[in-house]
């Protein structure tokens, strides 16, 4: 039986922790993530001067994330190689919808504070390592798991400490 491809506008969960998606929901919001750019700003440096620009980030699919390296041995890559690929693939010019990069050598030729400051925010989209689940996880459970110094109790002791 094939399945009909039917998209459902997401429910509204804007404030709400932990809503509950039907599947179809699910698949409309996903496939929103990865059609629409985030608007970010990117800050650096050059010299004691501050500048700050705006571009567009792609949400990548999981197929578009796996496919950065496909084919690629990535035993020879310095994580620079990693960075230029993955800010290529979705740093865009937010005003006119296109990479900002269009070949990953126009990526090595920019100054590397500014390809930075493009990886940082491609990273806060994508978050290519974990790192911002897991910061939003720990702020989550931050306060239910205390520990019985926190709570002014005596620590258990080790059955051979008696």
């Amino acid at each position: 039986m094939t399945r009909k491809k039917k998209l459902a506008q997401p429910k509204d969960t804007a404030g709400v922790v932990g809503s509950t998606l039907d599947i179809d929901s699910l698949l409309a919001m996903s496939a929103n993530i990865t059609t629409e750019l985030v608007k970010k700003e990117i800050s650096f440096f050059r010299g004691d001067q501050e500048f700050r620009a705006i571009v567009g980030v792609k949400s990548l699919s999981y197929d578009e994330v796996v496919n950065l390296v496909r084919g690629k041995d990535t035993s020879k890559m310095l994580m620079a190689d990693v960075i230029k690929i993955r800010v290529q693939a979705c740093v865009y010019n937010f005003d006119t919808n296109e990479l900002i990069f269009p070949t990953l050598d126009s990526t090595g030729v920019a100054a590397p504070q500014i390809v930075d400051a493009m990886y940082v925010v491609a990273d806060e989209v994508n978050d290519f390592v974990g790192k911002y689940l897991v910061e939003k996880l720990a702020k989550k459970n931050s306060g239910v798991n205390l520990s019985s110094t926190e709570l002014g109790e005596e620590p258990l002791r080790k059955p051979n400490e008696e």
